[in-house]
């Protein structure tokens, strides 16, 4: 969790974090008005991370989405 609050903060150049919480559900939503685009060279940038986490909710049987968007990322 604290890996894609973190990274909302980290690839929001200007703009908004939306983080929800009710219950066990938590959605975290990133609106950039002003995008910064990154070369994922080496793995790094966007997309490791999310892949980590990926494989982690996958093995414990959680619900993961993460989608983007044009202009940041919702991850429920």
């Amino acid at each position: 969790m604290s890996n894609i609050i973190r990274n909302a903060f980290v690839h929001t150049n200007h703009g908004l974090i939306i983080i929800n919480q009710s219950g066990y559900e938590v959605t975290i939503t990133n609106v950039d008005a002003a995008p910064i685009y990154e070369s994922n060279e080496l793995g790094f940038g966007l997309g490791l991370g999310l892949e980590l986490t990926q494989r982690l909710t996958s093995q414990c049987s959680w619900y993961y989405s993460s989608k983007e968007t044009s202009s940041g990322r919702h991850v429920y």
